[in-house]
């Protein structure tokens, strides 16, 4: 199916006033000075349930202030009050004011939901919100892209939830709402972003490398197979970040957040889903030509589990060890510029060693 369209063009913001904070919480980690950080979040069924219990809400809003932009998903409340409750929160409790656009409820049943965006204007701006039209009916919600501003360059995020027992299929056609943003708007720095359901029993490793946004290498996955996007028992890289085109040369720091620790509350007390999270600037590390799945010749994205103000390599298939570079096997520099140990910051892909982000190291150390 290559029939996806941009048919509609529309930007629904909604903004509260900014109030004096009563607690505004400091980032648990800085945002490197010029970037702005981008997150996506399934906030599990957030209604009229979730939204009326005044705790819940500031424990999301918390959430929140961790980005300058963060895709939320699974908003569902057919009065709108949901998300304007969180709105209202956010800028009670921020001295920056924060905005919301919304796209319209989407699905095939009457369990409809929404995808919103949730920024800060003095940061980054957004130019516009854009339906993909389905017309094959491949998708149970259709994609939904925001087009941003950021340091003079435009990107799209397009937003997707997939259906779980489509998610194959979804994650399959996907890759064509590229294609008819791009036809559309002109801008080929794209990044899909959301809970694809990209894992466990609902896509295996060899059903993700036959989709084509596994297979096209031109699309590089931030967030690798190995990464725990869920808070409860389960193990599975459901949540994900794939870009394409000039963007993957502006990002560092690809992340899964774990608020629960930060925040000191059970996870599954907000949502069965942790947020996926990169930095975007103005330059950043080379984030072209990660694969979406261990494939032999290639590696996964190097990202961190941020909690608590505190980084941590986690150790993925594709990042090198103090001798070595995970798949390839060839071994990495180990001093960086400063002189210190530098080796779970390389990472080895095509058989090449190279410096993750935020690293420096000097040649063959």
């Amino acid at each position: 199916m290559r029939a996806l369209s941009v048919v509609v063009l529309f930007l629904l913001a909604a903004c509260a006033p900014t109030q004096a904070p009563e607690s505004e919480r400091a980032r648990t980690q800085q945002v490197t000075p010029g970037n702005v950080r981008i997150g996506a979040f399934n906030m599990q069924n957030f209604g009229p349930t979730k939204s009326g219990n005044p705790t819940t809400v500031n424990y999301f809003a918390k959430v929140v202030l961790e980005y300058d932009a963060l895709v939320l998903q699974e908003i569902e409340d057919a009065s709108g009050d949901a998300p304007a409750v969180l709105l209202h929160e956010v800028n009670r409790i921020s001295s920056h004011r924060y905005e919301l656009s919304l796209s319209p409820r989407l699905g095939r049943t009457s369990a409809k939901e929404q995808y919103a965006l949730i920024y800060r204007p003095d940061r980054l701006s957004l130019l516009a919100g854009q339906l993909i039209a389905d017309p094959e009916d491949e998708f149970e919600r259709d994609p939904f892209a925001f087009t941003i501003q950021h340091d003079g360059m435009s990107y799209g995020l397009i937003a997707l939830h997939a259906k779980p027992d489509d998610a194959v299929r979804e994650i399959d056609q996907v890759a064509f709402a590229y294609d008819a943003f791009r036809n559309a708007t002109g801008i080929d720095s794209v990044m899909i972003v959301g809970d694809l359901n990209a894992d466990c029993s609902y896509a295996s490793d060899a059903e993700l490398q036959a989709t084509a946004l596994c297979s096209d290498t031109r699309f590089s996955w931030l967030i690798p197979d190995g990464a725990d996007t869920t808070t409860g028992t389960t193990d599975c890289a459901y949540d994900r970040l794939v870009v394409r085109g000039p963007m993957a040369m502006r990002l560092l720091a690809p992340a899964v957040y774990r608020f629960d620790q930060h925040l000191g509350i059970s996870g599954g007390s907000l949502s069965d889903h942790y947020p996926v999270e990169v930095e975007l600037g103005s330059s950043g590390g080379d984030y072209s030509g990660f694969t979406c799945a261990p494939q032999a010749g290639m590696a996964e994205s190097p990202y961190e589990q941020r909690s608590l103000g505190r980084n941590s390599f986690a150790s993925t298939s594709g990042s090198g060890g103090s001798s070595s570079g995970g798949s390839g096997g060839t071994a990495c520099c180990r001093t960086c510029s400063t002189g210190k140990a530098c080796g779970d910051s390389c990472i080895s892909r095509d058989s090449t060693c190279h410096v993750a982000p935020g690293c420096a190291c000097n040649a063959g150390g």
